[in-house]
Order: C-alpha cells, then sequence, then structure tokens
C-alpha cells in the first residue's frame, strides 16, 4: 500500500514536481507538448456544461475545502487522535501556502485561448486541483490510519472504494479547469504531484513522531 511506503512514495511525487516547476519556470512553454492537446476545448462549450462545471469547481475553492478539513479535524478530537487532528489541519496550511508560493514565483501565465474565462491570477498550479487533491489524499490516509489498523479484505475493499470516489472527483475537477480554459494540463499535473507528495511525506513525519512518543 502506498501509506507503508509514503516516504519513497512522496519523494518520488516531490522530485516530479521540482522537474514540472524548474521546466516551466525556466521556460513557460516548455512542456506545451503535453498541454496542447486540449487547449482547443473550451471552444466547444455549452450553457448546461458552463453551469455544471462552475458549480463543481465551486466545490474546491478554499472556504469549503477549509471547511472539509475542519470535519475532518473535529472528528478525529472526538475520537481523541488529537497529533492526527493537528496534521490533518497542519497540511492543510502547509499545502495552500506553498501552492500560493509557487504560484508567485513562477509566475506562469493563464491559457489565452478562445471561449476561456479570465483569471488575473498566475496558471502554475492550479490551486483547485491542489486543494482537491490534498483534501481525498488527507481522507484516505486518515481513514485507513483510524479505522482500518488492520489489513483485512474487506478494510481493503472499503479503502479502493473511498479511493476510486477520490480519484473521480479530483478527475472531474481537472476537467473543470480544462474545460473553462483557465488551466493548462501540466498546471495540475504538478499539483497531484505536490499535493500528494507533501502528504505523504508529513504523514510519514506523524508516523515517525507518534512511534517515538509511545516507545518513551
Amino acid at each position: 500500500m502506498i501509506k507503508k511506503n509514503s516516504l519513497w512514495v512522496g519523494s518520488i511525487f516531490g522530485i516530479g514536481f521540482m522537474i514540472f516547476m524548474l521546466s516551466i519556470w525556466s521556460d513557460p512553454e516548455r512542456l506545451l507538448w503535453i498541454d496542447q492537446f486540449f487547449l482547443h476545448v473550451p471552444e466547444h462549450r455549452t450553457a448546461s456544461l458552463d453551469t455544471f462545471f462552475h458549480y463543481l469547481a465551486m466545490t474546491a475553492t478554499i472556504i469549503p475545502i477549509s471547511g472539509s478539513f475542519l470535519v475532518v479535524s473535529c472528528w478525529l478530537i472526538i475520537r481523541r487522535c488529537y497529533f492526527l487532528s493537528l496534521w490533518v489541519m497542519g497540511n492543510h496550511v502547509l499545502i495552500s501556502g506553498l501552492g500560493k508560493v509557487v504560484k508567485d514565483v513562477v509566475a506562469r501565465p493563464r491559457p489565452q485561448v478562445t471561449g476561456s474565462d479570465l483569471r488575473t491570477s498566475f496558471s502554475f498550479p492550479s490551486g483547485h486541483v491542489l486543494l482537491a487533491a490534498t483534501l481525498v489524499t488527507t481522507i484516505i490516509l486518515v481513514v485507513t490510519t483510524v479505522e482500518w489498523n488492520r489489513p483485512t479484505p474487506i478494510n481493503h475493499c472499503f479503502e479502493a472504494i473511498f479511493l476510486m470516489i477520490g480519484v473521480v472527483y479530483i478527475l472531474l475537477i481537472m476537467t473543470s479547469r480544462i474545460y473553462l480554459g483557465v488551466h493548462y494540463l501540466s498546471d495540475m499535473i504538478a499539483s497531484l504531484l505536490l499535493a500528494n507528495a507533501v502528504s505523504l511525506l508529513t504523514y510519514e513525519g506523524y508516523v515517525w513522531i507518534s512511534q517515538k512518543g509511545t516507545r518513551r
């Protein structure tokens, strides 16, 4: 399972993110060979899909995502998992802050294509995908830590279901960003890498500190 190898998997994701970030920082058009396949999607927008994707995108903004993290954190406090609750909120704040810093540093312009929504902020990475991926990864790590410590078949089944629901949600958010023409595909891939890298590495830190405290 990814959770059991969070240090190595998180490090690989982190290296992947650094490759994307440095490539785009040095040349904003370097990864257009990846992005060009979806650049013309906004030209085929419809009113009904516009409504759907705009409302969907609203679920991955800072207020509803922060509210979701707060609910998870409160649930952990009720279960007396105080340190895990602290990790949940800390991970959210850390990744949100990193996303803002990277966005300002890289300063990649938004896609300029026919039919795209106008945005004044920078493009890299996608904040919506970053927040959505952080929430999904955090919830999966929390649930498997608190509820399913023993690797039974039914636990693996529920974990797979949670993972599939989360993947579908993230893919829908990514589709909304492409459909609305506000991000390049490479922006969103980088967001996935950053969210999972930081989440897994900080989770590894949580596990290490927890185990060290238990041994005392």
